[in-house]
């Protein structure tokens, strides 16, 4: 058996199937193959969908859409915003919001802790009707439903913070609690620990210790910490850069007009001399800042503000600051908003049930129109007011 294995062994030399190549020539064959070949066409697959973190992604901060309205989804706490009384009710105030929403502050936020009117009634101090800033505090989810609930806050030390005496310029126009009297003016604190403000008491007669006041900037003694203020709020603040986290409600600023959106809603230059349907309105602001004008806040409604047109300058107020990695800033061109004219004493005349004669001014679909309102005659107030159907 050995030695018929070993014939068999002898045998194998001869080449069976194939012939064999080397290594070397294999890969030259493989090569001149492959060079042989037309080049493939690239597969056309789907379309993978960009998904907004996507785009964030690819295209940095997001640009400011002048279209857009303030929405209840972006009442983030820390979000500063003016606001007017509707209701006083002996546990809460029901503010009226900007872009018609609702919110409201418990009476532990209406005072500064510790003041002497945080044990008062809030109808001693508060009026339907009333200006205030005010700064959300927490959206609270309710037990039915889905609906939601802002609560906000009052207090100067909430409001105002992130300021001091390095920080605060002439003409900010901030909140303030009465912290003592004296014979000639007032005592004011800011919440802020190395600031203290003074206001001679013939601006405001009737305040009280305690209370919230708003007050302009007029000048600051850094060495002693000390804030000359004023009741006027017809002050301009100035140009001079400001940091976003600076910018509060209230403020009182001008402006140049950068970009006019037109019913396309692209933040074009070109479209800002197209004569288009003025769908909003960026202005640059104290520097680098931006701010945004919606049509709502231009005037009493979209035809009325068709006169603006790029790089005109406006006096406007800061209606709300939403913060975020980009802090978006609202702004207003409404009279009695620029004016800080409380519509207090008008409110309180009207009662349910009285006619008023209104004019449609402007519709927003799903939302409801606004109107141009004159009180009765005989009513004693003979001023036009704007109202929401």
């Amino acid at each position: 058996m050995l030695r018929k294995r070993k014939a068999v062994e002898e045998d194998e030399p001869f080449p069976r199937g194939r012939p064999q190549v080397s290594e070397e020539e294999a890969k030259a064959r493989a090569e001149a193959s492959r060079a042989s070949r037309p080049p493939e066409k690239p597969r056309e697959g789907k379309k993978r969908k960009v998904k907004p973190d996507d785009e964030e992604e690819a295209t940095g901060p997001e640009l400011i859409r002048a279209d857009k309205r303030l929405v209840f989804a972006e009442l983030v706490p820390g979000t500063l915003l003016m606001a007017a009384v509707r209701d006083v009710s002996e546990d809460e105030l029901t503010l009226n919001l900007p872009f018609n929403m609702t919110g409201y502050v418990l009476h532990a936020q209406a005072f500064e802790a510790g003041s002497k009117a945080a044990e008062s009634k809030l109808r001693e101090h508060y009026v339907r009707g009333q200006l205030v800033i005010a700064v959300v505090v927490a959206v609270v989810q309710l037990a039915k439903g889905s609906k939601q609930r802002a609560e906000l806050s009052l207090r100067p030390s909430i409001a105002n913070a992130g300021l001091d005496a390095d920080g605060l310029k002439p003409n900010m126009f901030l909140p303030a609690t009465v912290e003592d009297e004296e014979e000639h003016v007032f005592r004011l604190s800011f919440g802020l620990s190395d600031l203290q403000g003074v206001l001679p008491r013939a601006e405001a007669p009737n305040a009280q210790r305690g209370e919230i006041i708003h007050v302009s900037v007029k000048a600051v003694t850094s060495a002693s910490g000390t804030v000359r203020c004023t009741t006027a709020a017809g002050e301009v603040l100035g140009s001079d850069p400001l940091k976003p986290d600076l910018v509060k409600a209230g403020f009182l600023v001008k402006g140049r007009v950068d970009q006019i959106f037109t019913a396309a809603s692209k933040p074009k230059a070109s479209e800002a001399e197209s004569g288009g349907e003025n769908k909003g309105v960026v202005a640059n602001f104290c520097g680098p800042l931006q701010g945004l004008l919606h049509w709502h806040h231009q005037g009493k409604g979209a035809g009325s503000s068709a006169d603006l047109k790029r790089k005109d300058l406006v006096q406007a107020r800061v209606l709300a600051v939403v913060p975020g990695p980009q802090v978006m800033v609202y702004l207003t061109l409404l009279p009695n908003l620029v004016e800080w004219n409380s519509s207090a004493t008008s409110v309180t005349k009207i009662k349910i049930g009285d006619r008023l004669k209104g004019e449609i001014v402007d519709q927003v679909p799903r939302f409801g129109c606004r109107l141009l309102c004159t009180p009765a005659e005989g009513s004693g107030e003979e001023k036009p007011f704007l109202a929401f159907c």
